[in-house]
């Protein structure tokens, strides 16, 4: 990711700026780790029910375990922690989202359907904005793969095609309001760190 050095007076500003980010990161990262352990123990515990296949669970235990070395590597890099941190941010968002598919389609009810909620809300905790447009899009494009490739999960009563158009017309929508609501959140925090910017650049006019 390039830095814009002209954003400020001073190019060790921007410097300073990514340097808060990385750390924000950071610290989302370690947090985001945490609750994939807890989850991974949630399967586990799963794993002794008699009436679920084992097989069904490994695949994304493994995805789980993967995902975590990998945040553990990339923040482990000190040379070039800024990009780093978010690659290793992108990267666990898409591995989240594919471990919430590969789970609905192994139980295939529509009660696991929520766990791709469950991945927003993991992928909502880094509040970053390239990030959660990320999370919406895999958002959408797993629930509608889903909608349309199991019909049948969703089905009340009366004529599924209208109840699948509805079902699309409301993820739709609600995507666009997650992404409204995150992109006021995220111009909150980086009008946070834009301010944090000036105040370091007038100190160091001041000297």
């Amino acid at each position: 990711m390039e830095r814009q050095d002209n954003k400020y007076k001073y190019s060790q500003l921007e410097v300073y700026k990514e340097s808060l980010e990385s750390i924000h990161i950071k610290t989302k990262t370690i947090i985001v780790n945490v609750l994939l352990f807890l989850f991974a123990l949630l399967l586990i515990f799963f794993l002794t029910r008699d009436s679920i296949d084992p097989s069904d669970l490994w695949p994304s235990l493994f995805m789980i375990f993967v995902i975590i070395v990998v945040n553990l590597l990339f923040m482990s890099i000190t040379d070039d922690a800024y990009n780093s941190l978010h690659v290793a941010m992108y990267v666990t968002i898409i591995g989240i989202h594919v471990i919430t598919i590969s789970l609905v389609f192994a139980f295939q009810t529509p009660s696991i359907f929520t766990s791709l909620f469950i991945a927003y809300a993991l992928s909502a905790i880094y509040q970053d904005f390239k990030a959660m447009m990320l999370s919406n899009f895999s958002l959408f494009i797993s629930g509608s793969i889903l909608i349309l490739r199991y019909p049948d999960i969703f089905r009340l009563s009366g004529n599924t095609d209208s109840q699948t158009f509805y079902i699309l017309v409301f993820l739709i929508v609600f995507v666009l309001l997650l992404s409204l609501s995150s992109y006021i959140l995220i111009k909150r925090k980086t009008f946070f760190y834009n301010q944090l910017a000036q105040i370091k650049e007038s100190e160091v006019r001041n000297m």
